[in-house]
């Protein structure tokens, strides 16, 4: 019988899924959910995000990977609670819970993109122009 852990990283990848796309040069902005905390490292974000996931479908520490996929599927019924309890999960962790402006091929030519994956702490959110799902990072100017 597995545990639930082994499934973490699973879960993660999958709450990535259904960012916005970027965008033409002549399209309007568009907007991604952006969870940030300056000086912290990307690892230490997922982990907190992983848990705070996991506390809003109701898993505890003992739930196989069974229970697990039960609980998500209920909980994907109600997507915008489990997405506002993650949301203040967070919060309470003293991240920054907004929206960034998608990345267009205009924006990445004018900075430097930076995937989440390297980097170790996250720059100020104010130092960040845009996001680009696509590409898992941002832009910095």
């Amino acid at each position: 019988m597995r545990r639930f852990h082994t499934v973490i990283p699973f879960l993660f990848v999958l709450s990535a899924c259904g960012a916005t796309m970027p965008l033409s040069t002549n399209e309007p902005a568009t907007f991604t959910p952006v969870i940030w905390k300056e000086n912290t490292p990307v690892a230490t974000r997922a982990a907190d995000q992983q848990a705070c996931y996991l506390a809003a479908v109701g898993a505890g520490p003992f739930t196989t990977q069974e229970e697990l996929a039960e609980l998500v599927a209920l909980a994907d019924q109600d997507v915008n609670r489990k997405k506002a309890f993650v949301d203040r999960c967070m919060s309470n962790k003293g991240y920054t819970v907004t929206e960034g402006r998608v990345c267009t091929a205009r924006d990445r030519a004018r900075g430097r993109l930076v995937q989440g994956s390297a980097t170790d702490n996250l720059p100020p959110l104010s130092s960040v122009s845009c996001f680009d799902p696509q590409a898992g990072g941002f832009v910095v100017t």
